[in-house]
């Protein structure tokens, strides 16, 4: 992945600690800063993989997982959206593409925020700890999914094929065309797992409690 200088794990390591003085987040919000804070870093641990092809080597680090990691959320992303697709019905979709009043284009303007600014409202979009249930309507609800199925709805061709299993490697790489074992240096072999890193016991840039009266946490660098 090209590093365009702006990670939010780069945000987050730099201005958390003036984020959590000025606004005292409670811990979830910091736990869920520390896990994108720590996203395919060598304190989550990794793997060392080598070209069965050239020979050359490179270090995975593990992710971080969370729901709310732009990192992590690429593949569930591209799942999303083709699940979403088996539910639409056989008929014409409309892409509507409309405009801003004018009075309104300084609203939609890209606003010039501070780091510390920039978490205060990021982290007004993490999830509450059990918020994890998205709720569908109308077609697409539970109950109508029972008794109606889209792909009924569909022509079935003449010859039914049944679904090949996929494993999630092989259904991003055909939904992205990206492969994630092809070997980014030659572009023929394959990376193999050559070694196995652990995690770091203690990382030297974390979110951790310091005051449990406060329940506050405070950056350590």
């Amino acid at each position: 992945m090209r590093d365009t200088g702006n990670e939010l794990s780069q945000i987050i390591g730099r201005f958390a600690a003036q984020y959590i003085e000025q606004y005292h987040p409670n811990g979830f919000i910091i736990r869920t800063l520390d896990a994108l804070q720590k996203c395919r870093t060598s304190a989550l641990g990794g793997h060392k993989e080598r070209c069965d092809c050239c020979g050359r080597e490179r270090i995975s680090y593990n992710s971080c997982r969370n729901r709310h990691c732009p990192k992590c959320q690429a593949a569930k992303q591209a799942f999303w959206v083709e699940d979403r697709m088996k539910d639409a019905l056989g008929v014409k979709y409309f892409h509507v593409v409309f405009t801003v009043p004018h009075d309104l284009n300084a609203l939609c303007m890209t606003a010039h925020l501070s780091g510390v600014e920039f978490l205060h409202r990021f982290c007004l979009h993490i999830l509450l700890r059990r918020f994890v249930r998205i709720w569908y309507f109308g077609i697409v609800s539970s109950k109508v999914k029972k008794s109606f199925n889209p792909e009924k709805q569909k022509p079935v061709s003449v010859k039914e094929i049944s679904p090949v299993k996929e494993t999630s490697q092989d259904r991003l790489k055909r939904l992205t065309q990206f492969d994630v074992y092809q070997c980014p240096y030659c572009k023929k072999g394959r990376m193999q797992i050559v070694e196995v890193l652990p995690k770091i016991r203690s990382p030297g840039n974390v979110l951790y409690p310091v005051d449990d009266k406060r329940k506050n946490l405070m950056l350590v660098s």
